[in-house]
């Protein structure tokens, strides 16, 4: 009933919204998390008859996109070849203020693969060829373009707000399993 903590509910502040069930036998409530947002508007509503609490939350990835913040004014930069791409996108993260982040490094996806050549292996991770931004690019231009070099990578924010970039699991990928003989033994 003492809503004067709202007053403090700034635009940028993350939530973490969970959603809980009641055991019927124990009556305690399991919490689950279901995602890390952010306000996305600043009128905040309560009626007090239903006991509602109303806002609007969007994605962390509008912190990203330009919508709320995201718009690199300053950064007008060539990002060169000779550049890793996991590198360049810790960097492009870091000028947004976003710190918590797993990035699994980017490279093209070979069929038959020379471990014993360290050039060719160091120079998969890179950066294939120029890209030139202006200014006022947002922070997501720059890292789509980079996670769309190659196919069959993803970029999110995961439930608990960090930043993941990943190879995407397809139906040809063998090498994760989600199932085995091993699920259903016993």
């Amino acid at each position: 009933d003492d809503l004067t903590n709202l007053a403090y509910l700034y635009m940028n502040y993350y939530i973490r919204l969970y959603e809980g069930i009641e055991d019927n036998d124990t009556m305690e409530v399991t919490w689950y998390l279901q995602g890390t947002f952010i306000i996305n508007q600043s009128s905040i509503k309560f009626n007090k008859e239903t006991k509602t609490l109303s806002f609007t939350l969007s994605d962390l990835m509008t912190d990203l996109t330009g919508d709320r913040a995201g718009v690199l004014h300053a950064y007008s930069s060539i990002t060169k070849n000779s550049q890793r791409i996991d590198d360049v996108m810790k960097n492009v993260l870091k000028i947004c203020g976003v710190e918590d982040y797993d990035i699994t490094p980017i490279c093209v996806a070979r069929k038959s693969f020379n471990w014993w050549d360290e050039k060719q292996s160091e120079e998969d991770f890179l950066v294939p060829y120029d890209f030139e931004f202006s200014a006022g690019v947002t922070a997501y231009d720059i890292l789509d373009k980079l996670v769309n070099l190659y196919p069959n990578w993803e970029m999110f924010f995961d439930l608990d707000g960090k930043f993941i970039c990943q190879r995407r699991v397809t139906e040809e990928d063998n090498s994760y399993v989600v199932m085995d003989d091993e699920n259903f033994k016993g």
